[in-house]
């Protein structure tokens, strides 16, 4: 019995021990892990391009629609050819085609393109219609070419005509961005960039559609 309790003496005195290096260990197994960074898309439409061309009309900013490619809230980089991946250590803060909807509804609020701009949330019947589709949103990492950003959008501009939805505009934007790097930052930086050139073609081509 002396010997026994012996041993279980000393098993209990290394227990604490033991546990303190498992404690230890996976701390230090846990911080070998980056954190998981959330970013957002955000833009701000530059100085006055002139007096609204349509004061009359109600623009209403539909949700953006995005293809399936780019859809989850992962940032997307190409490596190859045919080679795609998502990040999993960094992360839109929502879905893009949702902060992306947000800031064209704020770009053209702030236009004066038209009288009034909504969004899909409004009460107001809306005399005119613009749907934005997501075509690409991903940085370029390819070996052997300058980092990119890459977006390209369609939009459609329709006029509800006594209940009668009637296309007046369709055209597709895509711009690349030169990134300084091949990083997170970088690539929203870029796409922030390149959206902001894609609002700016698009308003000028919304202009001289309701002229």
């Amino acid at each position: 019995m002396m010997k026994s309790s012996g041993f279980l003496g000393r098993v209990s005195l290394l227990c604490p021990i033991f546990l303190a290096f498992i404690f230890a260990s996976c701390i230090q197994f846990e911080r070998e892990y980056p954190e998981r960074v959330f970013h957002v898309i955000s833009i701000k439409r530059p100085g006055n391009m002139g007096g609204p061309e349509a004061p009359d009309i109600v623009l209403q900013v539909k949700r953006c629609m995005i293809s399936p490619r780019y859809k989850n809230n992962e940032l997307v980089y190409q490596n190859g050819k045919f080679n795609f991946e998502s990040d999993f250590y960094n992360k839109y803060f929502i879905p893009p085609q949702d902060m992306i909807s947000e800031e064209v509804t704020r770009w053209f609020q702030d236009s004066g393109v038209t009288g009034m701009v909504v969004d899909e949330r409004t009460l107001l019947k809306p005399t005119h219609a613009l749907t934005g589709s997501i075509k690409s949103l991903y940085g370029d990492y390819r070996d052997g070419e300058e980092p990119l950003a890459v977006m390209t959008m369609q939009f459609l501009l329709t006029h509800d005509n006594r209940g009668a939805h009637e296309v007046l505009f369709m055209n597709t934007y895509e711009e690349g961005i030169v990134l300084g790097g091949r990083n997170a930052e970088s690539l929203i930086t870029g796409l922030n960039a390149a959206l902001t050139r894609i609002l700016t073609r698009l308003e000028k081509d919304l202009r001289a559609a309701f002229r």
